[in-house]
């Protein structure tokens, strides 16, 4: 059983009896992290906030640059950030490097490299990154998950969805756990488990709705199944969270590794509503 969160959780209840203007740079990590976990665009502005104040605090907190790294790359594959992978990425490598040189212990900086590997599709590299983070800390649950993502990612479905196993196993009630249901929907997806997509990605949508990742996955599963009209609506509202996600997004920005994977995604979701290119998106009525 993991017990880093515990950690978390106590320690943000300690930080949260403290004023704003009284906060280090280590309270502003902890409070941030609570924003992390609530799986919102807004929680995760604040979380990205709360990570640049405790670097104004301390540049060189290890901890905080991971952190913010890693967080921006995730914030940005969402279709959360205005300025997409090209004005994200190179800024968050750069923070990931420097975090891993300050402190080469700590598994979040790891963690940090291994992502930002994973969206420059340097499969090895960002494997490589993400092993070590689990060397530093084997019951790091949000590193099995990142681990299964870039292996999904690298076409290795079935290695994939044991690391999101292991994840579930090392802690179900880890507060990251919900950010990750879409990941592994995607995992089983690429390990030709479509039944299982299908159902995380459900699972995904239903405690998360706003993450467009959670909906590309459903919608990929679906389309597999001839679920058609659950796979039109699942593009539909990945779009309306992600205007740019096309054809171009998938060849320009996923961290697919593979050429030929790149164009079968493109391809099954043709059909059911994945555009070209970036078109006017006509607001969708809850």
């Amino acid at each position: 059983m993991a017990v880093e969160p515990q950690i978390y959780a106590a320690e943000r209840e300690r930080v949260q009896q403290k004023p704003p203007g009284r906060l280090d740079a280590w309270d502003c990590v902890f409070r941030a992290m609570s924003h992390m976990w609530l799986h919102t665009k807004g929680s995760h502005e604040s979380a990205l906030d709360l990570l640049t104040s405790a670097l104004r605090l301390d540049p060189a907190y290890a901890r905080a640059l991971g952190l913010h790294a890693w967080l921006s790359l995730w914030h940005m594959h969402q279709g959360w950030s205005t300025v997409g992978l090209s004005g994200v990425l190179p800024g968050a490598f750069e923070q990931a490097l420097a975090a891993v040189r300050i402190d080469g212990e700590d598994a979040w900086a790891h963690l940090a490299l291994g992502f930002a590997h994973m969206f420059r599709r340097e499969h090895d590299y960002s494997v490589e990154q993400l092993r070590t983070a689990l060397d530093l800390n084997p019951n790091f649950a949000v590193g099995h998950a990142c681990l299964g993502l870039t292996l999904a990612y690298g076409g290795k479905g079935h290695e994939g969805v044991k690391h999101f196993e292991k994840q579930t196993r090392l802690n179900p009630r880890d507060p990251f756990f919900f950010l990750f249901t879409g990941a592994r929907s995607f995992a089983h997806f690429m390990a030709g488990e479509y039944q299982l997509g299908l159902e995380w990605g459900r699972r995904a949508v239903r405690h998360s709705p706003e993450v467009s990742g959670h909906w590309r996955a459903l919608a990929l599963s679906a389309a597999m199944l001839n679920l058609a009209e659950e796979a039109r609506a699942a593009v539909a509202m990945a779009r309306k969270f992600q205007p740019d996600y096309s054809v171009a997004w998938v060849e320009r920005a996923s961290p697919l590794v593979h050429a030929h994977d790149r164009e079968r995604y493109c391809n099954i979701l043709r059909p059911f509503g994945l555009p070209e290119s970036t078109i006017p998106v006509k607001p969708i009525k809850n």
